[in-house]
């Protein structure tokens, strides 16, 4: 399986257009799953903590 590094160059090449919208909200890895189509976003708990969007991640069971 990919590291979280690999994960952030694949999060990267997104348009940064597309990646500054929605890094506000998502870490990068949060983000590269739900692109991925494997995080729900509505189940992610987003908070600021000393200045940095936190996200806890609750993948959703099917």
């Amino acid at each position: 399986s990919k590291t979280s590094q690999e994960d952030y160059k694949d999060y990267a090449r997104l348009p940064a257009k597309l990646r500054t919208r929605v890094s506000t909200r998502l870490s990068p890895y949060a983000l590269l799953l739900t692109l991925q189509g494997r995080l729900d976003v509505t189940s992610a708990q987003i908070w600021t903590q000393g200045g940095k969007n936190i996200v806890e991640i609750q993948e959703q069971t099917f």
